[in-house]
């Protein structure tokens, strides 16, 4: 296996910038998410990897080889690049068998290979004989991974192979999926649009913004301390709120708190970053520092508006609890914060 390196990748689509001096590495072996909305330029960086595009500047290089960027291009069939689309792309007139040899020589064909890559994706003996048609949807993208994985890529490239699966599928294709690559040991990249399952994917995330990489690193401490409040936001449920800092103390409206981050810069005003999972509300307490103003229960969720101190300030804040009359229109209650904060200029 071999390390991925992107450097200073820019690609233009109809004149228009897609992809600005992207720089990014992918460890061998290792699994990378590449996240981002709907026309930030990850299904294009992913083309470029494969070799469907080339770079309008930029190198790309896997180990000593470089792919794309010099005096000449190597072909996409000759990278070592294994690509698992959206929709899977079987070919339907194919029995699964068939499908997952596609790719194989004439010599890897007669091998054991087939049966290797089935039993990597657990896709039984029993299913070979099927046509796409007649697998489910978590089957057929199981199918895909394996007839990527045959011929023994030294990267496969996964383009939000799991978007068009139901919620409970999705999971455990997913986890499906992971496991796969873990035993394989390939180097991985999955473009999502999905922050769950970017985060929860492997070794490193890249979050993707209009054509650039905006942060990258390990999942848990691209969460934990998000370089700017719209990554915060984009990375799941974000609540941030006023705040003075005065002696390396961040105050808000919940009290006095560490400050874990600052990326303040040069700005006075501020604006502080909480996780609903920090936030304890105490519906008993004689020091009351916020009302709720509604309640909407959603089975064992509750989602809970509430107007913080005499501010106009106001968070919505989901809750699982198992006695959802706790929470009233009305109350006063007294919510605190647990943990350390990272601020950011207003």
């Amino acid at each position: 296996m071999s390390t991925l390196v992107l450097t200073d990748i820019t690609k233009y689509l109809g004149g228009r910038p897609v992809l600005r001096s992207v720089t990014l590495t992918v460890p061998s072996g290792s699994r990378t998410s590449v996240v981002g909305a709907s026309g930030s330029g990850k299904s294009t960086l992913l083309r470029l990897i494969a070799g469907f595009d080339i770079p309008d500047a930029g190198q790309i290089s896997l180990g000593d080889t470089l792919l794309a960027g010099g005096a000449s291009t190597v072909p996409a069939h000759r990278r070592g690049v294994g690509y698992v689309a959206q929709d899977g792309a079987l070919f339907p007139h194919l029995t699964v068998e068939q499908n997952i040899r596609f790719g194989l020589s004439r010599s890897a064909r007669r091998s054991t290979r087939v049966a290797e890559a089935a039993a990597l994706v657990a896709i039984g003996s029993n299913l070979l004989g099927r046509y796409p048609h007649e697998l489910s949807g978590g089957q057929q993208q199981r199918v895909a991974l394996a007839r990527a994985l045959a011929p023994s890529p030294q990267v496969v490239l996964l383009d939000e192979p799991f978007s068009a699966l139901d919620t409970g599928l999705r999971a455990s294709t997913r986890r499906a999926v992971i496991e796969a690559l873990e035993q394989s040991g390939v180097t991985t990249i999955l473009v999502t649009h999905d922050q769950e399952e970017a985060l929860s994917f492997g070794d490193q995330v890249a979050i993707i913004d209009g054509g650039r990489i905006s942060q990258a690193g390990p999942p848990a401490e691209v969460f934990d301390n998000p370089h700017t409040a719209d990554i915060a936001e984009f990375l799941g449920d974000a609540i941030l709120v006023p705040c003075v800092v005065r002696d390396d103390v961040a105050h808000t409206a919940f009290g006095s708190h560490v400050i874990k981050h600052d990326h303040r810069g040069s700005g006075d005003v501020s604006k502080a970053l909480v996780r609903p999972a920090q936030l304890m509300i105490d519906t008993e307490s004689p020091t009351p520092n916020a009302v709720i103003i509604d309640v909407q229960t959603i089975g064992a969720k509750q989602d809970v508006l509430l107007k913080i101190g005499s501010t106009r300030e106001m968070i919505r804040l989901p809750v699982v609890t198992a006695a959802p009359q706790s929470y009233r229109t009305g109350h006063t209650v007294q919510v605190s914060v647990v943990g350390g904060v990272v601020i950011y200029a207003s």
